[in-house]
């Protein structure tokens, strides 16, 4: 029988007992109630019929308004008394006879009081006492009757309440025996099924996964033991497995290369692999009683304190750490994941730490680098830069702010046409397209930038990759402004003669030669004009070479005063000078030029405040576009030259005149 049809019927049954002892009972108490109501009204009634007894005399010996009125009011109170709880009479008849005889002494009262109280006749006198006497009697017989109901109202209690004590405790007596067996019941059906399920459980909270009850009973308890054994064996299958699988994730978890943490919400270690013990230098058992705080100390947790909040809070954070509870630097790259339960409540942290101290000192070192690179390549006078295959600048040295007035690191990832303007990337554009195509190029150029005229030596080195393409390109550019102004410098000291300044005798040769093919495409004339100075080897011994030198500059200056911008005047040696005129329209021309010479040459040179007479010969020999060689016409013009010394000096011959 099910325990549950068992329990019910034990319900039905003490239910319907129940009621029949409510019933009973209640029944019992109604009459003991009725009883005590008809007891308390017999005594009313009792009670106001001895009070109208007493007002009857009263009345009869005084016969005033007021004994009357107190006796109506009295004999009132009589008839309500009997009137009250008229639902639960104990005897109607003797009731109904009260109220006939209340009826009677009222019709006797007023008859009493009706006779006319100054008649004293004898017949009035005796109708009176006869009227006294019989509402006395009947006033009497009423109480006496009331007093009757009265004791017979307390025996009708006395024995409602012992009925009403009998069935109380007979229900009481049946619900104990009810209960009893119910009790009885249920230690044998429930009771000890639970106690063996309780003893159960309890070994299976202990560990103890081969509990079992072993209950085949087909009820509710031994269905529900036959649940629990089936749910130890799942357990015990499921816990094997869940062993199995912690066992797994143990060992990932200890062949992992970082340290794997679990935290709670107290920030206490719930879990680490063998990586992280290791790396902590704890065992196992001694970090699993630590907390956060603990582990790391009062300073390195401070600093970790936020993000580990924060992954309490159920942030994912990420941070790097340096702890200094180790002897040598070290360093950790943590991250934190909150541990979210299925109520999406956060119930601790996880935490990947991975020890990064090798590669954290290789980046302070490669940083050391980059820094000696940076300053190396700042204090270098070049300009050193890398360009990406976009074109893109990625790299310059601190010269590119004293070149090009901008802070590299504000040009970095700009295009190289941005950064340098299109002018200056105009002319660097044909290089760049050829480094950028693998080809190793040098190269010079002028550029101008903040005002500043520079002559750049560039050299543009391919950044060659291992498939052959070309991810950029390394620049160097230097400075070599002062080097050509040298190399100028000495260029022109090469062709300038450079006591007086004029062209000597290598750039006299080259304009001379330039001269004469312009002279030949013009179909124009030119001359060219000899001269010495006359007998300057006894200036040279009498005064000294310091006046020769003061000499041969004053005679070379009032040349070029002699002349056009367009003409050349140059010093071959010693004291021979040569002029070149072009663009003459007669043959005539030269010679007033040479007679402006002869003339500008007879002022005093004065020299160490000395005036000294100087003069000149001059040979003037005239090209008219023909095939003659500058060798030739200067040969020419020698000769001329020659033959005014021979003239007497301080004159000149013309070549053409000389042939003529």
């Amino acid at each position: 029988m099910k325990i549950r049809t068992q329990l019910l019927a034990a319900a039905l049954i003490a239910l319907v007992v129940g009621l029949a002892a409510c019933v009973s009972i209640w029944h019992a108490a109604a009459q003991e109630d009725a009883a005590e109501q008809q007891q308390q009204q017999a005594q009313a009634v009792a009670r106001e019929l001895s009070g109208l007894l007493a007002l009857t005399h009263d009345f009869a010996r005084e016969r005033d308004p007021q004994s009357e009125q107190q006796w109506r009011q009295r004999q009132t109170a009589v008839s309500l008394a009997l009137t009250a709880h008229d639902s639960v009479v104990l005897d109607s008849t003797e009731i109904r006879a009260l109220r006939d005889g209340a009826a009677r002494l009222t019709l006797l009262f007023d008859r009493l009081a009706d006779l006319p109280p100054a008649d004293e006749s004898a017949l009035v006198a005796r109708r009176r006492e006869l009227l006294v006497d019989q509402l006395l009697t009947d006033t009497q017989g009423m109480a006496d009757s009331a007093y009757r109901w009265a004791r017979e109202a307390s025996l009708m209690r006395s024995e409602s309440e012992l009925r009403h004590k009998r069935i109380t405790l007979l229900a009481m007596a049946l619900l104990m025996l009810l209960i009893a067996g119910q009790a009885a019941l249920g230690f044998r059906r429930v009771l000890a099924p639970l106690r063996a399920l309780s003893v159960a459980t309890e070994a299976l909270e202990r560990g103890d996964l081969g509990a079992r009850i072993g209950n085949t009973r087909s009820d509710e308890l031994g269905s529900l033991s036959r649940r629990f054994d089936a749910m130890a064996q799942a357990l015990s299958e499921r816990t094997t497995q869940l062993e199995a699988a912690e066992r797994r994730i143990r060992a990932i978890a200890d062949n992992v290369p970082a340290g794997v943490v679990h935290v709670d919400g107290e920030q206490r270690l719930q879990f680490a692999n063998a990586e992280f013990c290791r790396s902590m230098g704890l065992p196992i058992e001694r970090l699993l009683s630590l907390s956060m705080r603990e582990l790391l100390g009062e300073q390195d947790y401070e600093r970790s304190r936020g993000p580990i909040e924060a992954a309490l809070r159920g942030q994912a954070v990420s941070f790097e750490s340096a702890p200094t509870r180790f002897s040598r630097p070290r360093y950790f790259y943590n991250q934190l994941v909150p541990d979210l339960g299925a109520d999406g409540r956060v119930a601790g942290a996880y935490a990947l730490v991975q020890d990064i101290t090798e590669r954290k000192l290789a980046e302070m070192e490669q940083a050391a680098a980059k820094r000696r690179l940076r300053d190396i390549t700042d204090s270098l006078p070049a300009l050193i830069s890398y360009i990406g295959s976009d074109e893109r600048l990625q790299f310059a040295n601190g010269t590119f702010k004293t070149w090009m007035g901008l802070e590299p690191a504000q040009c970095i990832g700009k295009p190289l046409i941005e950064i340098i303007g299109p002018e200056l990337y105009a002319q660097r554009k044909p290089y760049l397209d050829q480094a950028l195509r693998g080809e190793r190029v040098s190269f010079e150029l002028e550029s101008t930038a903040l005002e500043v005229h520079r002559h750049l030596k560039n050299e543009y080195i391919p950044d060659v990759q291992k498939d052959g393409s070309v991810a950029g390109i390394y620049a160097l550019s230097s400075d070599v402004t002062a080097m050509k102004l040298v190399e100028q410098h000495l260029a022109q000291l090469a062709r300038i003669d450079t006591l007086t300044g004029l062209p000597n005798r290598r750039e006299f040769d080259e304009r001379l030669a330039a001269a004469m093919s312009r002279a030949r495409r013009s179909r124009r004339l030119l001359a060219l004009l000899f001269l010495d100075l006359d007998r300057f080897k006894q200036i040279n011994d009498t005064f000294g070479h310091a006046v020769g030198d003061e000499v041969l500059k004053i005679f070379g200056h009032r040349l070029l005063t002699c002349v056009r911008e367009t003409d050349t005047v140059a010093r071959l040696a010693g004291d021979e000078f040569m002029v070149v005129l072009e663009g003459l329209n007669t043959p005539a021309e030269p010679q007033l030029v040479a007679g402006k010479i002869i003339e500008a040459m007879s002022r005093p040179f004065d020299i160490e405040d000395r005036a000294m007479t100087v003069s000149t010969s001059i040979g003037i020999a005239v090209y008219e576009g023909n095939a003659e060689t500058p060798e030739a016409l200067t040969a020419r013009a020698d000769g001329a030259l020659y033959e005014a010394k021979r003239a007497g000096r301080n004159t000149y011959r013309d070549a053409e005149a000389l042939t003529a």
